[in-house]
């Protein structure tokens, strides 16, 4: 069998070798179901990661209408181009100095990524099993990785 590596896994030893288009088709796959079962899926994953950790909530805007847009479209263009790891390493960089700037650190990112796998299985239900649970939540600390690579706990690196 032929090696190859996550399509997230941007940095390190393994970003030469060539992605796992299986994983990349299981991702693209259940990310389609997801959206189209779940049309407010940005919504509830918000609702979700407020109730759960309610001390994050003072770092959004009042209304979110305009930040679960940015969720969704983040979130497309991610699987959009999992073939395309030049783009998204320089995407999640700028991204990331975005969030630091903004006062999100890297301990952030495990309550995010908790919610929204859990929203992710809620909305996809029965289709939901425990290998997209282990992808997805690779999926996801591989891109919290990329964002924090080019910032220390938190405050951004000068350009």
């Amino acid at each position: 069998m032929a090696v190859s590596r996550h399509p997230l896994s941007l940095l390190g030893p393994t970003a030469g070798l060539p992605a796992d288009v299986s994983l990349i088709r299981s991702l693209e796959t259940s990310f389609d179901l997801i959206v189209k079962r779940t049309p407010d899926f940005a919504s509830r994953f918000y609702q979700r990661l407020f109730i759960t950790f309610p001390n994050l909530r003072a770092m959004f805007p009042a209304d979110m209408r305009a930040q679960e847009k940015k969720l969704t479209d983040t979130l497309v263009f991610v699987i959009h181009s999992l073939r395309d790891p030049a783009t998204l390493q320089q995407s999640f960089r700028v991204l990331g100095e975005r969030h630091a700037s903004l006062g999100v650190k890297r301990e952030h990112y495990p309550p995010v990524i908790a919610c929204l796998v859990r929203t992710m299985a809620e909305s996809a239900g029965e289709d939901w099993t425990a290998e997209l649970q282990s992808d997805w939540v690779q999926a996801l600390r591989l891109v919290a990785e990329a964002m924090t690579a080019s910032s220390v706990s938190g405050v951004t690196t000068p350009r």
